[in-house]
């Protein structure tokens, strides 16, 4: 076995990026969230719906098990007035406006 070798050579693994400027449909979404999806090991993200257009939701996927909800608000739905000059550690830096899920190529919205 040649250790110098990346893993994902090694092991045959790739990974798939996601990306929209348009929010998820939540009836077209919620399937999927709960799908179990054949060969994808990891999927993680945050995810914008239709129907909540000032929140993030967050999605993360290991194996059979799935964890999804509210992650908080997009820094575009709160008042400037209201936004640290930098954000603190533990604050979500989120992408105003796009959704970002790492999974097999779809389209979901």
């Amino acid at each position: 076995m040649d250790h110098n070798l990346p893993e994902t050579e090694r092991y045959g693994m790739g990974n798939f990026i996601y990306r929209a400027r348009r929010p998820f449909h939540p009836e077209r979404l919620y399937p999927l969230l709960e799908e179990n999806l054949p060969g994808v090991i990891r999927s993680t993200g945050f995810f914008w719906l239709a129907t909540r257009p000032g929140y993030t939701g967050f999605w993360s996927r290991t194996g059979g098990v799935s964890i999804y909800g509210l992650a908080g608000q997009w820094w575009s739905a709160i008042p400037a007035t209201m936004c640290p000059t930098m954000p603190k550690p533990g604050f979500l830096h989120a992408n105003i406006g796009l959704k970002e899920l790492a999974m097999p190529g779809r389209s979901w919205y």
